[in-house]
Formats: C-alpha cells, sequence, structure tokens
C-alpha cells in the first residue's frame, strides 16, 4: 500500500518520532488539515522546546510510545527509527498502515520530477552537484529543489516544487526501507559496502533497503549505477528502466576516467569529454561521472554540464 492523502484523509495521522523529519511532517500534515498525534521516547520537558509552537496545535507524548499510537488510522515514520522496535510490531497487529516521511511527503509534491541519489558514500557530493548541474542546464523557469539527507527534510522541500520543477534528493537507507512505492524518474546508487548493520540487522537487509531505489523504475526511467562496485552492479540487474555505468577503469561503462578528465560515450551517440569539478581524490571523481550520466541521460547540454562541473564549490 502506498500513501494516498484522498484514502487517509479523515483519518487520524501518528508521527513517530521528532527529529528535524519527523517535525517536517508533522507540520506538513497540519497544514494539510489532518489531526496529527506524535510520539517519541525523549522526556516531556526535553520535546517542549523542540516541538515550539507546533505543540499548541497538535496533541503529542513523550518518554515512550503508548497505545495511542495504535489508534491512528496511519503513522509517519520518521528516518532512523529501528524497525526492530516494539512498537512496530504491536502497529502490525493492529493493522495500521506504516509509511516513510519520504513517501508521505511526496505524496504532497506538485512536481514528478524527481531524482534521487543513494549509496554508502558520496550521496551528499553527488546530490549537490547534481542539483547545481540541473540549476544551470534546466530551461528558464524551472527551479531544481533539494532535499532528503543532505539536511532539508523532504517533507518541506517537496510541498513547495511547482509541477516543472525539478526535486533532487539524498536519500538513505532509513529513508528508503519503509517506501513501498517510492519511484523517482531518475536515481544513482553509487556504492554499497557494510553500514547502519546494527540499524537494519544485517548486510542482506540493508542491500534490500537500498535497492528500493529503483525498485518501481522501469521503461524510460534512469538509474546510473557504479560498474566497478561488485554490490551495486549485481543489485543494477533488477533494474527494469534504463541504466547507465559509471566507472574509473571504464570496462563497460558509459563515464569513464583518461587522462584527467571524464569521458562520456551515451547508447548510440558520440564520445563526449569533460573537465572535471576541482574536487580531491579518486571517489569525486566517480561522483562527478554519476551525477553526469543523470544530466546527460535525461538530454540536458552538454555545454550547461561542462559550466556547472567547473563552477561548483
Amino acid at each position: 500500500m502506498s500513501f494516498k492523502p484522498e484514502i487517509f484523509r479523515r483519518k487520524k495521522a501518528c508521527v513517530l518520532g521528532l527529529g528535524k523529519s519527523g517535525l517536517a511532517a508533522a507540520r506538513l500534515l497540519k497544514s494539510k488539515g489532518f489531526q496529527v498525534f506524535a510520539s517519541d521516547i525523549r522526556p516531556r520537558k526535553e520535546l517542549k522546546s523542540v516541538l515550539g509552537r507546533l505543540a499548541a496545535s497538535i496533541s503529542w507524548e513523550g518518554g515512550g510510545h503508548s497505545d495511542r499510537v495504535l489508534r491512528a488510522g496511519f503513522v509517519v515514520k520518521s528516518p532512523g527509527l529501528a524497525p526492530s522496535l516494539p512498537v512496530f510490531s504491536r502497529l502490525r497487529e493492529a493493522g495500521v498502515p506504516v509509511f516513510s516521511e519520504l513517501e508521505t511527503a511526496l505524496a504532497f509534491c506538485p512536481s514528478q520530477d524527481v531524482t534521487a541519489i543513494s549509496g554508502t558514500n558520496g550521496k551528499t557530493t553527488t546530490t549537490a552537484l547534481t542539483a547545481e548541474i540541473f540549476r544551470q542546464a534546466l530551461p528558464r523557469g524551472r527551479k531544481t529543489l533539494v532535499a532528503g539527507n543532505i539536511g532539508v527534510p523532504i517533507s518541506e522541500a517537496a510541498p513547495k516544487a511547482r509541477p516543472r520543477d525539478a526535486l533532487v534528493l539524498e536519500v538513505s537507507s532509513y529513508q528508503l526501507e519503509d517506501s513501498r512505492s517510492f519511484h523517482p524518474r531518475a536515481a544513482a546508487l553509487l556504492n554499497i559496502t557494510a553500514d547502519h548493520l546494527d540499524h537494519h540487522g544485517s548486510m542482506q537487509a540493508y542491500i534490500e533497503a537500498k535497492a528500493r531505489l529503483f525498485r518501481e523504475m522501469r521503461g524510460d526511467d534512469l538509474c546510473v549505477f557504479n560498474g566497478e562496485d561488485p554490490l551495486t552492479l549485481k543489485l543494477s540487474r533488477r533494474c527494469r528502466g534504463r541504466r547507465l555505468y559509471f566507472g574509473l577503469k571504464g570496462a563497460y561503462s558509459h563515464a569513464w576516467a583518461q587522462g584527467g578528465k571524464i569521458k562520456v560515450r551515451l547508447p548510440g551517440e558520440k564520445e563526449l569529454s569533460f573537465l572535471p569539478p576541482d574536487l580531491p581524490g579518486a571517489h569525486n571523481l566517480e561522483n562527478a561521472m554519476a551525477a553526469v550520466l543523470l544530466a546527460l541521460g535525461r538530454g540536458l547540454e552538454p555545454l550547461a554540464v561542462q559550466k556547472a562541473l567547473l563552477s561548483f564549490k
């Protein structure tokens, strides 16, 4: 089940976890006319300063998750709350659907132009660079909004997008694990190494969370993969959309490093050459390759892409 506001309009919303993303989700739902209840494990005294003015407009509890959460029509889970917490087994037993903050926010986004970037390392740099390219290469009048793990909650940015704007999101495994129907139009998976295993419970669970990045992609949707990262390469075979690969060595890649430049050859097109951004390390060269493929793969002008690479700080 995916989150559809029209289906849950008359149902009470519960937001679990009042970190930055949870607070933004609570504000968004309240602004859309939902009755909101919020629950957090931190003491009430500590939460009062966190909630600020929101405390007067929603009901909330601190010090743990009581049975009040079971009376909600649906729950929005803040990223970072471990799926093994007892409250989630109680919610399953009660038949209360749980949605990610990511999917909840995008349900209120007027734009369908979503580009998502994930990976164990390099997400923030690649997201910022991709957004810079989009800002310079998209037609005038189309804004680029950046959100997610990069610092701005998706629930804060998504509703502000206009129908023709582009949304560039840095998404973590925490945000992806509860997203049942997340469907970006373009995505990049940079790499996968062991991380957050205490949260996910196993390496396989971590990998499966990352796979939700492109699980719903198909047809002309674009997904960019690191062809030289073994786990990422193996996972890419599940993708039913267009697949482009990058790698420093260039074997079977659509973007590679050669002579201090980024070389690109998309299927059926001529080879292009780009000067990379002024960023240290081979890993940042890989990040730049991913951003370039995301831009060229959706038809943005090479000259604008090059300009953005050189101006990026």
